[in-house]
């Protein structure tokens, strides 16, 4: 059965070193098997351009989303979202990889399927604790204060990115810590203690508590993401998951009710039987008609025990 596709190209020569970090991702993303993380479908890698083939999920990137429906997305439709990336950072977390790279840049949204999706593997690390390298480009605005001391990454340091994607989903995927400019002013603001401001409005409060407990100081004071899920996922509640409870009890219904019409249809529709009187009376008929070759009106349903009984009670009225 054909399914629909995206293709992610990898234009001109690869040289060693990419094909490693290509080559890794892939491993990685072979894993994967959850409605909240973006599935692998294959690898392209005897010519060029190199090609990897993931699942297509409709409504693209997250943040682009967020930004072109900022007016339209609920409160309800945030929530859920921010659930799903707790339930597809979780899964992840169980198979001992670390993200390193959570952002709403890295989900996608299935407008079909109102689901979001964790993607984009590139710097995950199937360890307990990563080290990463300073030479090289980082995400600042969403990274742990620990991470800019120590260049170590953790599980928690993504649940404090995770608090981040959460900031994001609220707030139209502005830019964290925008009123500060340069990102080594982000970095030791952020050690000194400034935090995002998370108080969206008509956000059940255990939610705003559980992302402002991601922004810890302490790692092992923050929260896991399967305590996250557990607060966040019982408050997302699916337009279409009520929509189809609905039409699933109307089937029900329509369902009993036209039982309920054939039955009574059936007993209307049933042939009394006939006594044997008559049987052997119209057996007897059909007969004389075809020696006779003639046709001769069928004999008249007998009525002897009508009458009979007709008799019986005019002669035991009383006088």
């Amino acid at each position: 059965m054909p399914i629909e596709v995206a293709v992610k190209i990898y234009k001109g020569n690869v040289d060693n070193e990419k094909l490693i970090e290509i080559m890794h991702e892939v491993r990685i993303m072979l894993q994967f098997d959850h409605e909240n993380v973006v599935k692998f479908v294959g690898i392209a890698a005897c010519r060029s351009p190199m090609l990897i083939v993931l699942e297509l999920v409709h409504g693209g990137g997250l943040n682009r989303y967020l930004k072109i429906k900022k007016n339209e997305v609920t409160t309800m439709q945030r929530i859920c979202m921010c659930a799903d990336a707790a339930n597809g950072l979780d899964y992840i977390h169980s198979l001992g990889i670390v993200h390193r790279d959570v952002a709403s840049r890295n989900c996608l949204y299935s407008q079909s399927k109102q689901r979001t999706l964790i993607s984009d593997f590139g710097l995950s690390q199937q360890e307990e604790v990563c080290t990463i390298d300073p030479t090289k480009p980082l995400p600042i605005r969403w990274l742990a204060p620990e991470v800019m001391t120590t260049y170590q990454c953790t599980k928690m340091t993504d649940v404090w990115s995770y608090g981040v994607l959460c900031w994001e989903i609220f707030y139209h995927c502005q830019d964290p810590y925008s009123f500060i400019k340069k990102q080594k002013d982000v970095i030791e603001q952020v050690i000194s203690g400034v935090r995002l401001d998370f108080t969206p409005e008509n956000v059940p409060q255990p939610i705003i508590d559980v992302v402002v407990r991601c922004w810890d100081i302490s790692p092992t004071a923050r929260p896991t993401v399967k305590e996250i899920s557990t607060v966040i996922v019982p408050l997302c509640e699916r337009p279409s998951t009520k929509n189809k409870k609905k039409d699933n009890s109307s089937k029900t219904k329509d369902t009993s009710k036209t039982k309920e019409f054939q039955q009574n249809r059936s007993r209307r529709g049933q042939i009394q039987p006939e006594s044997g009187s008559n049987r052997d009376s119209n057996r007897s008929h059909h007969e004389r008609q075809r020696k006779s070759g003639k046709a001769i009106d069928p004999p008249a349903a007998s009525n002897s025990g009508k009458k009979r009984s007709v008799r019986n009670r005019k002669k035991n009225a009383p006088l």
